[in-house]
């Protein structure tokens, strides 16, 4: 039993050291030299002083387009996303920096989740929410939903605070007003309800 138990600690380590060298190489594709960094703060405090605009939102999705290939391609995935995870490097560099939420992808392309999660989140996926058995295993695009919240949520901040009566817009209609730009089908795809059919584009 006790070897067991070491076998299944140094597993353990591998694995948490893989997921943080590989998360630690998706940054470089933002920036090689991390001493060059002029402003590092976590997407939450950016919002405060920051108007998430159509600008804003093509950065966010290019430097996550970038950084989520990455860890796919290397046959990782990530269980969902909060917007606690992300980063903001010099105000327009977005990074997701969360390695332990890295999981291996398997030969059906899903991802097992083994740890429990808050259900009161409001970025985890409908899925998600619905389960009530760990281990769970789902699609590896199932965290693009978080993506697509965290978009509407940084929207929905922007237009309370812009707006002198205070109104409060649905998803839906936030999103509407965004139908033109580029980033809508984006945004759609990512809120799809069947998790299999997201998927991670730029227009």
């Amino acid at each position: 039993n006790e070897n067991e138990n070491e076998n299944e600690n140094e597993n353990e380590n591998e694995n948490e050291n893989e997921q943080f060298n590989i998360l630690f190489h998706s940054f470089q594709l933002e920036t090689n030299d991390f001493s060059s960094i002029f402003s590092l703060i976590s997407l939450k405090d950016y919002l405060h002083t920051n108007p998430f605009n159509s600008d804003i939102i093509s950065k966010f999705l290019k430097s996550l387009y970038k950084q989520i290939n990455f860890i796919i391609e290397r046959k990782y995935s990530i269980s969902f996303i909060d917007i606690s995870d992300i980063m903001v490097i010099d105000n327009d560099k977005f990074l997701f920096c969360n390695f332990e939420k890295l999981i291996q992808i398997n030969n059906k392309k899903q991802i097992t989740l083994t740890q429990t999660y808050d259900k009161r989140n409001m970025f985890i996926p409908p899925e998600l929410m619905k389960n009530d058995i760990i281990p769970f295993s789902i699609p590896y695009t199932s965290f693009y939903y978080s993506l697509g919240s965290i978009i509407i949520y940084c929207l929905q901040y922007h237009y309370k605070h812009d707006n002198i009566d205070n109104k409060q817009l649905s998803s839906y209609e936030i999103l509407q007003q965004h139908k033109y730009n580029k980033f809508y089908f984006t945004i759609n795809n990512f809120l799809n309800i069947e998790p299999s059919k997201r998927f991670f584009i730029l227009f």
